[in-house]
């Protein structure tokens, strides 16, 4: 296995990079990459983070976990990009530096097109290549607090061996709330070209992939980054790379079918009112938005909402998304757990 620069040696863990294009100065746009190769044979898991340049959570947690698991007791290989969005991250942002793209909307990508298409196009190359089973991690926005949530989608077309194993992951993984988005029926997600999302193309490609939102985006934060770890770890022992048993992270776990992303009408100041994880009653408050002279909105629970984030942010606009609430869930069963 050789990915960029780094060529994998059983035993060992590698590390290079994956040449993404140039600057205008002539400086490399490079994306670190690491491969872990367990000294028996296996499947191999790819752990992707910080497509969006401020979700930043993962980048530790694809260090400290490539740091921490023994080659010698490791079956298969782990591959590591944690910096997807080089030029994102240099400037801080959730887009593309050069673009102004969202990366994640960008796959399988195009040689000849825009940065971020390029981009994915290499980067997609390797993962069709290399990869059995794909988890990409991500985080909410800034100054948000949030229940770390893992996402897997439910794809027509694909072959339905590959939809479960990636329902299997994203339970196994142990987070409270897990959210399965059925691309047949989903109407309030996330605007814009789903069928580019990096987790759709690996599901068209016969790799199981799921997303795990790791906490807010632009902080590095100990509790989501250990409690992301163990989830890996979790997902790792199902799948027989490592001797580990799946251990839920959490109790009273529940599966959402069906969620939403309230935004503002008004632009101005503000100020979170409820908590992620706490359920809400109709009428209950979820955000106020106020200027200097007045208050100009209060967006409340229309129906019974559960919380998975809430804006903080403090300057908003008309249209500013201000959270991800669960609208319709049920409980994990044993059955959903698959071992």
């Amino acid at each position: 296995m050789k990915i960029g620069t780094a060529e994998a040696k059983k035993g060992c863990l590698v590390k290079g990079y994956i040449d993404c294009g140039e600057l205008a100065m002539g400086s490399p746009i490079r994306m670190p990459v690491m491969i872990l190769q367990g000294e028996q044979d296996g499947p191999t898991l790819w752990i992707n983070s910080t497509v969006h340049g401020v979700e930043v959570n993962g980048i530790l947690i694809c260090r400290e976990l490539a740091e921490e698991i023994d080659p010698k007791t490791l079956r298969g290989s782990l591959v590591f990009t944690p910096i997807n969005n080089p030029s994102g991250f240099q400037e801080r942002h959730k887009f593309t530096g050069i673009d102004r793209l969202d990366m994640d909307q960008q796959y399988p990508g195009n040689p000849n097109g825009w940065h971020s298409e390029r981009v994915a196009y290499i980067h997609f190359g390797y993962i069709k290549q290399y990869a059995n089973y794909m988890i990409s991690l991500h985080a909410l926005g800034l100054h948000y607090d949030v229940l770390p949530y893992t996402i897997y989608k439910k794809l027509p077309g694909v072959d339905p061996k590959i939809n479960q194993a990636a329902a299997d992951m994203a339970v196994n993984f142990g987070y409270q709330a897990i959210c399965e988005v059925d691309l047949t029926t989903a109407s309030a997600e996330l605007p814009g070209a789903i069928a580019k999302n990096m987790d759709v193309n690996c599901l068209l490609n016969g790799i199981p992939a799921i997303m795990a939102e790791t906490g807010a985006g632009s902080a590095l934060q100990p509790e989501f980054i250990e409690i992301t770890k163990k989830g890996i770890y979790n997902v790792m022992g199902s799948l027989n790379m490592i001797d580990h048993p799946v251990v839920p992270l959490y109790k009273d776990r529940f599966i959402v079918t069906k969620r939403k992303f309230p935004t503002v009408s008004r632009g101005g100041l503000l100020m979170g009112l409820a908590k992620s994880g706490k359920l809400m009653q109709p009428g209950e408050e979820f955000v106020k938005v106020f200027n200097a002279f007045e208050d100009l909105e209060v967006i409340k629970s229309d129906e019974v909402w559960m919380p998975l984030g809430v804006s903080y942010e403090p300057v908003v606009d008309s249209g500013t998304v201000i959270g991800a609430v669960a609208l319709e869930w049920r409980n994990v069963e044993e059955s959903d757990l698959s071992t």
